[in-house]
């Protein structure tokens, strides 16, 4: 499958939400006797949820979670205008306590029977008001 380096899917599995790519750039300074500078660091962050696991890929480091083990899945509704209503897949949290931030965005509506199929044992909960809050705050 596209843009993964180091994860090999297995037979049969399906991408379904994601792949997404983001990039990191931070700046560097060089300090050398002929001459300073900076040079910048960009690092890449791959995400998707199959129908067998989580992946995340992020430079040379993997983290995958088997569907089965996510006990929480974060998510943030939205409303467009002239539009079907929305939500952002915000974070994942395994049974083991590891919470890894997906950030899939502009997700259809329509789709969340699937994120409740792809996650049977986990509770899908809404990042919002006070509690929203308290989560991103604490990450639970």
């Amino acid at each position: 499958m596209q843009g993964f380096h180091i994860v090999k899917f297995r037979e049969g599995e399906k991408i379904i939400f994601g792949p997404v790519r983001t990039a990191h750039r931070s700046a560097l300074k060089v300090n050398r006797e002929s001459h300073e500078g900076e040079v910048t660091h960009t690092s890449f962050r791959r995400v998707c949820i199959t129908d067998q696991r989580v992946i995340l890929e992020s430079g040379d480091s993997v983290i995958t979670i088997p569907n089965i083990d996510i006990k929480k899945v974060i998510i943030k509704r939205k409303s467009k205008k002239k539009s079907a209503a929305i939500f952002d897949l915000v974070a994942v949290t395994s049974k083991s306590g590891l919470r890894v931030k997906v950030e899939i965005n502009e997700i259809n509506s329509a789709r969340e029977t699937e994120l409740s199929a792809a996650f049977p044992k986990a509770q899908i909960k809404e990042n919002k008001g006070l509690t929203g809050f308290i989560d991103k705050l604490f990450g639970d």
